[in-house]
Formats: C-alpha cells, structure tokens, sequence
C-alpha cells in the first residue's frame, strides 16, 4: 500500500508542514555544517515533496538546486511559492539527468519509501561528480521505538518497522552502489509545544504513513493519544527531535 501524493493531500501536506524555521530547519543546517560544502554547488533533492528542504538548500547557497519528485501535486507546491527552481518530475530510481553533474545528491525520508532502495542509491552514485557527497537523512529503529506518535500508534511503528531498513543495510547498499568513507551521526534538535499544539498537529495527519491506516485504526489511535498526552502534559512538553544522517562520498 502506497500513499497517493497526487491527490488533494499534496496541498494538505504542504500546509500541515508550513511550520516555524525552528521545527525543521535546524537538522538541515547541522547535516550541511557536518558536509562542509564549499563554492557553488549543484544539489539533487530526490523526492523533494513540496520544496520546504530544497527551497532552504537553494537559499543557503550561490549554486544551483534541482528538486525531484514523482507527484505532480507535490512540484505544483512548490512553483505556487514562486522560486525559480528546476523541477524533475521523476524517481529516484531512474533519474533523468546526465552522469557525474551534481555535487550532492540529498535524500531526506525517502528511502523507505522505495521498492528499489539499491538501485535509487545506485542512481545518486552516478549523478555525483568525483568527490561528491550524498546525505541520507533517516530514522534508526531505535529512533523509531522511542517517537513519541509511535509510542501511541503502535500499528504505524510496525508498518515504519518494516519500510525503514536498518543503518547497517543502508551502509551495505552505500558500499555495493561504489561509495567511500559511508559515516554515521545523530542529527538531535530540540523542541517545545504546548500538548493542544501536538494534538492539533496529530490530526492533520502530518506524516503519510498516517495515510496507510484504515480510518477507524487512525481514530482509535488518536483517542488514545490524546487521552495519555492530555493526562501527562499539562503544560508545555520537550523532547528531541532525532533522525539518523549518513553520509558517503564519490571517489571514483
């Protein structure tokens, strides 16, 4: 089963993540502090949704960004926010650009989206130049157990269980597609809301594996979190906003 992003849920979607800089932002600044990338760079962003992550990459640098997705819905998101980006409507799996043009490819939460998670990694191997990199942003299984919508939605923690390959899979695929010096770290933010800020955010079904459950599993679920979230949170709550990053490079 496969969320349907060419429907109206594109234009739900962009406007459940129209969110504060400080929700997202800061994991995109540490994964490009940890890169280091200099001079003008030609960045991929293979499957771009609708623009949040390419539009922040295409700000922080005098290069170019290419945003790629295979949903309509999601690139007409993006040309509504006017920015002059190039946009491929295409998968990861079979990208239409040339060999050895870009110097990053970047993959935020798309991996375990794909049926060909080898070959879409292959595909962002040959787009690289020499010395490229790509960054794989993702979450670990141990990351998964413990978020927070997981610890209440007990089904969408095994349907995430079993899209989202282990880190030492993802490494293996890195090593077989050619790439080197494959390295791992934990990109952590910080973040505070009020537990009605959290709910409202839950209905919205703000992640497509929401899209994935029947209607009545998502109800029963959000019942039951609103419940435990209401009981234990009467005031603002913290917690830390995890994802795993892997990075490798295209010595070749």
């Amino acid at each position: 089963m496969k969320v349907n992003y060419n429907s109206r849920y594109a234009g739900k979607y962009d406007q459940i993540w129209d969110l504060p800089e400080s929700l997202f932002q800061p994991q995109l600044r540490l994964v490009l502090q940890k890169l280091e990338i200099k001079h003008k760079p030609r960045i991929l962003d293979v499957g771009c949704g609708a623009g949040h992550h390419t539009l922040f990459l295409e700000n922080s640098f005098d290069g170019e960004t290419i945003g790629l997705d295979t949903s309509i819905g999601m690139l007409k998101q993006i040309q509504k926010k006017g920015a002059e980006i190039k946009l491929l409507r295409a998968c990861g799996e079979n990208i239409p650009l040339m060999n050895n043009v870009v110097n990053l490819v970047f993959i935020s939460y798309v991996l375990h989206q794909s049926e060909e998670k080898e070959k879409l990694i292959s595909e962002a191997y040959r787009v690289l130049k020499r010395n490229g990199h790509t960054a794989i942003l993702t979450s670990s299984h141990n990351q998964l157990r413990s978020d927070l919508v997981h610890q209440y939605f007990p089904r969408i923690l095994e349907i995430n269980l079993k899209r989202f390959p282990p880190l030492d899979e993802i490494k293996e695929m890195l090593n077989r597609a050619g790439f080197k010096n494959v390295s791992f770290s934990e990109i952590s933010v910080k973040q505070e809301a009020s537990a009605e800020e959290i709910i409202e955010r839950i209905k919205g079904k703000p992640m497509s594996v929401f899209n994935l459950l029947s209607e009545e599993e998502f109800q029963s679920g959000l019942r039951s979190f609103i419940k435990n979230l209401r009981s234990k949170y009467k005031d603002k709550l913290t917690y830390k906003d995890s994802s795993s990053l892997i990075t490798a490079n295209k010595l070749a």
